[in-house]
């Protein structure tokens, strides 16, 4: 798992808290709204993981009427994406 955070050392008390109780996780803390930061950081999680991530989950200040849409349709330049 890799745990995200703007705050370095809450992203590392999730992944400790994360490996304490069996499983394993590494901490990548980054600014999700600055989209260089956002790509060094998916380069480093899948170094860290071995090549690839498998699943994301991105829960970042998503305001109530953002509204719906396909993942994949979403780009940094329409504001849904970075």
């Amino acid at each position: 798992m890799v745990v995200n955070g703007l705050v370095p050392e809450r992203a590392d008390a999730v992944g400790k808290g994360n490996a304490d109780g069996g499983g394993a996780a590494v901490a990548v803390p980054f600014d999700v709204a600055d989209l260089e930061a956002v790509q060094a950081g998916a380069a480093r999680a899948r170094a860290e993981l071995g090549g690839h991530l498998d699943v994301l989950v991105h829960n970042a200040g998503v305001p109530a009427d953002f509204g719906q849409g396909q993942f994949r349709s979403l780009t940094p330049a329409g504001g849904g994406l970075l």
